[in-house]
């Protein structure tokens, strides 16, 4: 499970989108898990650290990554027609299905680069 010991809250989630009926609780419910499998695939790492001895200890995820994820269910939900191919804000753009720039830079300073 990808970034297990993170929790958002389907409620959680709902207040930060200001949605207030049940009709897409099953899809924001799908959107919460794929953004925290994004976020763990593009860190690199799922904080946690394992011993020699094969012991796992789960590290605090920073309050950022936790926004990061929220950001990603916003743009894929408001975002989520076949329709929609890119949405631009001032100078930036980006494609839907993708982490969206703002919260790739929440992400940047807690990514593990190969080899560290």
């Amino acid at each position: 499970m990808a970034l297990e010991q993170l929790v958002i809250s389907l409620t959680e989630m709902k207040s930060y989108l200001r949605v207030d009926h049940t009709a897409d609780d099953e899809l924001l419910t799908l959107l919460i898990e794929t953004a925290k499998e994004q976020a763990e695939a593009y860190l690199n790492h799922d904080f946690t650290e394992t011993d020699t001895e094969g012991v796992v200890t789960y590290l605090t995820i920073p309050s950022t990554v936790k926004l990061a994820c929220m950001r990603m269910v916003n743009s894929w939900y408001d975002y989520r027609d076949d329709v929609t191919e890119t949405s631009t804000l001032g100078d930036r753009s980006r494609n839907v299905g993708e982490i969206p720039w703002d919260a790739e830079e929440m992400l940047w300073k807690y990514k593990k680069l190969v080899g560290t």
